[in-house]
């Protein structure tokens, strides 16, 4: 990952079975806080948490998107369209 500054600052969650155990083995060493979690359930992230928050392609549920991000934070997310 070497888009990171900064491990400590970096959490993840991930709610596909089989990513579980790989996110576990290549995130939890570099310091990351990785949560087995899916996007639309409730996050295991405290209040105004995040300064950004991004989402590739999964669930996500907006309340807790609010709930977590910081205010002014930034919430980035990518959805693909298929024609």
């Amino acid at each position: 990952m070497s888009f990171m500054a900064n491990a400590k600052y970096t959490a993840a969650i991930e709610g596909y079975e089989p990513n579980i155990k790989i996110c576990e083995d290549r995130l939890l060493p570099l310091g990351i806080d990785f949560k087995a979690c899916d996007g639309g359930d409730i996050l295991p992230f405290e209040d105004n948490y995040f300064d950004i928050i991004t989402n590739r392609h999964g669930q996500y549920n907006i309340n807790e998107i609010k709930r977590t991000l910081k205010s002014g934070g930034v919430f980035l997310r990518n959805k693909s369209v298929r024609k």
